[in-house]
């Protein structure tokens, strides 16, 4: 028996060794099990970062790529908008040397607009001739009407001009003409046919019925004035005549037509001007005499 205690002592160090053993190799396992899974989840954190990455360069791919189709439409946007401007300055310029050189186009185009000269003078002189008595004014056919239409006609003798000089002198007169004091936006030679040496003028200016300290009463006047010169000759038309008159803050628009004519402005024995109508006719028959004798002028 008592060898039999004393076997069992003796083994139970190795026993104790076992289990120590045991123990650690227990230990040793799940510190790799939690390795293990510590970097299987960074390898998993790592590939959601990775993903998110490579989904945020794509997203930022496709904007730039968006911002550069957006970039090339504006450009091509651009380049239509310049070749454009460049047709019209080209169309603008093709114009200009249309205009300097007359006997070379029969086509309608814009004028070139050239230095008022002596015109301006003549216009002015001529302004100073004006008439105060009814007695032109109030006489038949003082306004004259060609079928329906109050129209102003007269041609001018030039002699010695030819037609290509009486037309620049014509244009330049004009031209003076939109420029005068009184003129209103939009007063301008509007057209112009260098080879057929004719010219039109829409004219916007003020008309004036009386200017003093106490008042100034006037109305917008619109006219145009055609012209058209030959050799020795230079024929100006003035038509299509509206007023456009502002009584305290209303506005009133009216036709030569239906206002200056003998039945609208004097009375049935042509012995007196009508009170409103009458200063309408009565001072657009002067502006008619301003703009035919300097007409005339600018020809000498």
């Amino acid at each position: 028996m008592k060898k039999i205690l004393m076997a069992m002592l003796a083994f139970m160090p190795f026993v104790a060794v076992a289990q120590n053993t045991n123990d650690n190799q227990n230990v040793s396992i799940e510190q790799l099990q939690r390795d293990v899974q510590a970097k299987a989840e960074a390898a998993q954190k790592a590939a959601v970062a990775a993903q998110k990455a490579a989904e945020e360069a794509a997203q930022a791919a496709e904007k730039l790529q968006k911002a550069n189709e957006a970039t090339m439409q504006k450009a091509d946007k651009v380049a239509k908008e310049a070749d454009k401007a460049a047709q019209k300055a080209d169309a603008v310029t093709g114009a200009t040397q249309h205009a300097e050189a007359p006997a070379q186009s029969d086509k309608w185009e814009l004028p070139a607009t050239p230095a008022p000269s002596q015109a301006v003078k003549a216009s002015k002189a001529a302004g100073k001739e004006d008439v105060d008595e009814d007695a032109p004014y109030k006489k038949a056919g003082a306004v004259p009407v060609v079928n329906g239409q109050v129209m102003w006609t007269k041609t001018f003798a030039c002699p010695g001009l030819s037609a290509g000089e009486a037309y620049k002198r014509t244009l330049d007169y004009l031209t003076s003409l939109t420029q005068a004091d009184g003129q209103l936006p939009g007063s301008k030679v509007a057209i112009v046919n260098p080879g057929e040496h004719s010219i039109v003028a829409t004219m916007r200016e003020w008309l004036t019925f009386r200017d003093n300290l106490i008042s100034l009463d006037r109305a917008e006047f619109y006219y145009v004035l055609n012209a058209t010169c030959t050799d020795g000759a230079v024929t100006l038309t003035m038509q299509r005549l509206t007023y456009k008159y502002d009584v305290q803050g209303k506005d009133y628009r009216y036709k030569a037509e239906s206002w200056i004519t003998d039945a609208e402005a004097v009375n049935k024995k042509h012995t007196r001007l009508l009170p409103i109508s009458g200063k309408f006719r009565r001072e657009t028959i002067k502006r008619q005499q301003v703009i035919f004798n300097g007409m005339q002028e600018a020809l000498k």
